[in-house]
This record gives C-alpha cells, sequence and structure tokens, in this order.
C-alpha cells in the first residue's frame, strides 16, 4: 500500500471516528439536565412558567440547593356508577396528567438539582411505602404532591399539597331547587399548579416565624371574618404563609413590642391618639415596620381621618373627599373616556416599576384595582429624616369627588381641570438610638423603618382573590422575605403531546442508527467521488 492510499484511508478513519465522537458529545450534552433548552411553540407561550417560576429555579441550582418533587397517586381505575362519579374520576386522571407535565417542565429548568419521584402503590410497594412514611403521606390523601428542599448545611424541610384542593379549582355540584331535581356533576375551572408548586418551594427557603401584629381599636367598622368585607382572608393568607398573628391595642400596651416583625393596620376610622402616633414612630426608628391602609367612608367626615401627628410625624396627608377616575369608553371606536357611572369609583393603578412590592406587576401589567380611595400627598413642611417615594397612583383624569344638589356623592367630573392623584407611597425614617445605646454605633448597626401607606380597599375578602397577592408581598418585603416576593402566578395552561410506543421506538432508532449512518453514509459518497 503505497503512502497516498494509506493517507486517504486515515483521513477517513479519523473522519468517521471525529463524527462518531461528535454525534455521543452531542447527545450527552442534550441528555444532561443542566444543559437543556426549552422551546415553547405554543401560541402566546401559554406552556411556559412566569418568570419567577424561571428565576427562583435558576437562583435553587445557583444555590445548590436540591429539590425533591414526590407525586403520589392511587390508582383512578373502573368507572362510576353516575355521571357525577365519573366525572370526578376524569378530573382526577386530567390532575395527574396536568401536573406530571408541569413538574417535568420544573425538573427540566431546574437541571440535575430537582429530581422527580413518581410513587404508586402497585408499581414499586417499597418505594411508595418508604416515601409515605417520611412525608406523612396515607390513602386518605388521594393525589398528592410533597415538595421537598434541603439547602446546603440544613435539614429536609417539606411541604404536602392536594391536587384536588391544592393545585386544582373544582366546582362541586349543587343541587337547583324545582320539582325536577337535575343531576349535577363537578367541573374543574382551573389548574393553578405552578402558583401552588412555586409559592411551596418559596415558603420552604424561609426559616424563623415574623410576628405580624394587627392594630385594634380604630377599626370599628372591620371584621376579620369571612363576610364579604371582612379581612379574614387576609389574616389566614398571612398564617398559610409562616406568619404568627396577634393583636395589638395600645391602650393597653403603651409601645409596640419588641418582637414585632410588622404592625397592620387597615382601614382606621379616626385619627391615632398623638401618644399612639409618637409608639408608632418609635417603633419605625427602631427599625420597625408599618402597613397602614386607609378607605373613605360616606358615613361622616370625621370617620375619613387625614393622617393627624402620625402625618406630621412621617409627612403625609390625606384627603376627605374620594377620588374618582374617568373610564375608557368601550362603545366608541375612537377610544376616549367617560363619567356618571359608579365605574369612575374603581381606580385601576399605575404601579412604581422599581420597587420590589409592584415590580413584578408592573412587568406583567396585571391590573390593579382600587375601590373607595384618597389622595395621598406629601405635607407641608415634611421632615427631613423621613424619605417618601411613590407607589402607586392613577391616571390624568382624575378628580375629588363631589356631592350633588341631593347630598348624595355624583360620579360626575366637575367642570375643573382633571390630573393625577396618588395613592400609595413608601416612607423610609431614619433609625435613632435607643436610650442607653452609643449613638454611633447604633447609627450604623440599626436598620431605617419602613411604612408603606396605602389608600383604598383592595385585600378584603371580596377583593383578596384578585388583588391580595400584592398584600402578602407588602409583608413579604417587610418580614425581609424576598425569595417570597412575585409568586408565580397561574398562567400554566398544559397542552400535551400525546406519543405512544411505537412512535417512541422509532424515535429512538432514528436517533441511534439512521442518522449515523447517514452521515456515515454520506462520508462514504463524498470519498468515493473524490477518490475518482
Amino acid at each position: 500500500m503505497n503512502v497516498r492510499r494509506f493517507g486517504v484511508w486515515t483521513n477517513l478513519v479519523l473522519g468517521g471516528v471525529l463524527m462518531l465522537c461528535v454525534w455521543a458529545l452531542f447527545v450527552w450534552a442534550a441528555s444532561r439536565p443542566a444543559l437543556r433548552v426549552l422551546i415553547d411553540l405554543t401560541p402566546q407561550r401559554t406552556n411556559s412558567v412566569a418568570p419567577a417560576t424561571e428565576e427562583l429555579l435558576a437562583e435553587l441550582r445557583a444555590d445548590d440547593a436540591e429539590v425533591e418533587l414526590h407525586l403520589f397517586q392511587q390508582p383512578v381505575d373502573g368507572q362510576g356508577r353516575d355521571d357525577a362519579t365519573r366525572q370526578f374520576l376524569a378530573i382526577r386522571s386530567r390532575l395527574i396528567e396536568a401536573t406530571v407535565l408541569l413538574l417535568r417542565r420544573y425538573e427540566a429548568l431546574g437541571g440535575e438539582n430537582v429530581r422527580l419521584f413518581q410513587h404508586s402503590p402497585y408499581d414499586d410497594s417499597v418505594a411508595f411505602r418508604e416515601a409515605a412514611e417520611a412525608f406523612g403521606y396515607s390513602a386518605s390523601d388521594r393525589e398528592a404532591l410533597v415538595v421537598a428542599v434541603r439547602q446546603p448545611g440544613q435539614e429536609r424541610r417539606f411541604r404536602k399539597l392536594s391536587l384536588l384542593s391544592d393545585l386544582a379549582v373544582i366546582e362541586l355540584p349543587q343541587e337547583r331547587p324545582g320539582p325536577v331535581k337535575s343531576q349535577q356533576v363537578p367541573v374543574l375551572k382551573d389548574f393553578q399548579g405552578e402558583k401552588a408548586i412555586s409559592s411551596a418551594l418559596k415558603s420552604l427557603l424561609v426559616q424563623g416565624t415574623p410576628v405580624c401584629y394587627v392594630l385594634r381599636g380604630y377599626d370599628p367598622a372591620v371584621s376579620y371574618d369571612e363576610s364579604m368585607t371582612g379581612y379574614g382572608t387576609l389574616i389566614s393568607a398571612l398564617v398559610k404563609n409562616g406568619f404568627e398573628v396577634r393583636n395589638l391595642n395600645l391602650q393597653q400596651s403603651p409601645a409596640v413590642p419588641v418582637d414585632a416583625t410588622l404592625v397592620l393596620c387597615v382601614e382606621p376610622r379616626r385619627e391615632f391618639l398623638p401618644r399612639h402616633a409618637e409608639a408608632l414612630f418609635q417603633y419605625l426608628q427602631r427599625g420597625g415596620r408599618l402597613f397602614l391602609n386607609y378607605s373613605w367612608t360616606p358615613a361622616a367626615v370625621d370617620m375619613n381621618p387625614t393622617g393627624g401627628r402620625l402625618g406630621e410625624l412621617l409627612g403625609y396627608e390625606l384627603s376627605t373627599k374620594p377620588v374618582f377616575h374617568k373610564i375608557p369608553d368601550v362603545a366608541n371606536l375612537a377610544g376616549g373616556s367617560i363619567d356618571g357611572t359608579e365605574g369612575v369609583a374603581r381606580l385601576s393603578m399605575h404601579v412604581n416599576p422599581a420597587h420590589p412590592t409592584t415590580r413584578r406587576l408592573a412587568e406583567s401589567g396585571s391590573p390593579f384595582e382600587l375601590m373607595f380611595a384618597r389622595a395621598l400627598r406629601e405635607r407641608a413642611g415634611a421632615p427631613r429624616n423621613v424619605r417618601r417615594e411613590e407607589l402607586m397612583g392613577t391616571g390624568n383624569e382624575g378628580w375629588l369627588g363631589v356631592r350633588d344638589e341631593y347630598g348624595q356623592m355624583s360620579y360626575r367630573a366637575p367642570n375643573v381641570r382633571l390630573g393625577r392623584f396618588t395613592t400609595g407611597m413608601v416612607f423610609e425614617v431614619d433609625p435613632v438610638a435607643a436610650e442607653g445605646d452609643d449613638a454611633g454605633s447604633a447609627a450604623v448597626d440599626a436598620r431605617p423603618g419602613q411604612a408603606v401607606i396605602l389608600s383604598g380597599v383592595f385585600c378584603n375578602n371580596a377583593g383578596f382573590p384578585f388583588f391580595g397577592k400584592f398584600a402578602l408581598n407588602v409583608c413579604n418585603w417587610m418580614a425581609e422575605r424576598r425569595v417570597l416576593l412575585d409568586i408565580a402566578s397561574a398562567n400554566y395552561e398544559v397542552k400535551s403531546l400525546d406519543i405512544k410506543q411505537p412512535q417512541l421506538l422509532r424515535t429512538r432508532d432514528l436517533m441511534t442508527y439512521y442518522l449515523p449512518g447517514a452521515f456515515l453514509l454520506l462520508g462514504l459518497i463524498v470519498w468515493w467521488r473524490r477518490r475518482h
């Protein structure tokens, strides 16, 4: 064999070996969880998770936290004896399918730090029993998802979610009155898996129990029950998010307790007493947190406090009249806005895109509305040791409400220049050393106090399902639980592609034999043409 022919065959063999090496590296890289890239080609990217979820999984991967997703399921077989039972079985099957698809997306985005385990009593009974004992699962839980997180150097923490009650919104059947009782079936209204799973992951990353004191004594018309105007849902959500909620009455306690993480006061109906305002301001000077939510009532002017002594200390004041704003005229194709309806009392807010509590609202364009709001403005001669930042405000067609000739609040815009009104502000108070402390060291070590003051109803039981996430964002931000901000919304739609076993086998043959064979054949053709 001459040198020329030996060189040709050597080049051919080396080219084939290099091609196979490149193909093997390509397959290896594609199989690595950390190197996977998911491309969503569905319209409007409905099968993609929210940016907050992607950021959370990226942070977990960067922190080297181990996440385990254990899906427990009971067999969903057989036929129901009536339409309601058959529909319920179908809903259970659909929830399992939707949850598995969503968990695989979490697994792909989380890389090697996120692992998915599916447990069934008839697949691997030993593993099922061990996992059930470890996470406290029983057959009465039916379909359940356990989200477990182990951070470096810490013990594993987990939270158990029910597919039926936590990940889904199911409309249960109700009997209709009448002589003929028609059978009703349950309906799967919404799948909120992403919201529940991301919230559980974030809550597991937080240590400790912050204490939220609810200031009582200034809210005689506010109830904390389950009525439409009550705030029971807000309190329950705070407890569910890891807060310990206690009541605070400054008539009985001259100062805010030292273990207070934040103080919450909703819809006060009279001015704070000067000594109570001083106690709240001193709490802020010690690095405290205050969340104050005013509202407007037509009952009496003196039931719409404007700030009083606390307003003097922080540098704010409120109007006694409500803020109204024109609404878009949907019937007018040329655009424009109208007034004269009750819709002018429902204010669509423009939020601060830079503040942590409203950043995600601004990025997503999610609507945020207030009812019974009043204008919040900086008081003349505001103190310099308090810095103020606008959090939200109306558009440019707002006005302060006026009463008509019958003494009722008019929804017509007066013949005055319309303008923009602020309804929410953030305050930062410079720290002050306590008595007996070294002033220099305290100024360095102490954190500034923070207060969020809003005007308008949005987080009562009626509004909490729509805008309550913002109230939780404010409380988590004040408690310095930044990881719990911007909980992902339930925007995930499950659109699956059903691939049968023969299709999987053909895909495997294509990747394993046909593509490498095609490369080899192309190489032989190129060699043959160059040879002749």
